[in-house]
């Protein structure tokens, strides 16, 4: 599990792309399919802190 706090989240239509910052000059950047949040407590916000992780499954190594 990572830890980090959103610098900044994009709507792109069916996807959201969150970027977060995970320290020093480490980021991740993230898309979150499309999918009903019930309130605005529940989107990811710029300064919020959050925690991050994914099945193996879901991951894709670039080289």
């Amino acid at each position: 599990m990572l830890e980090g706090v959103v610098e900044q989240r994009v709507y792109l239509g069916m996807t959201t792309q969150v970027t977060v910052s995970l320290g020093g000059d480490a980021r991740l950047v993230a898309l979150d399919k499309q999918s009903y949040r019930a309130s605005a407590e529940d989107r990811w916000e710029p300064g919020m802190r959050i925690k991050l992780g994914w099945h193996a499954e879901h991951a894709l190594v670039l080289s």
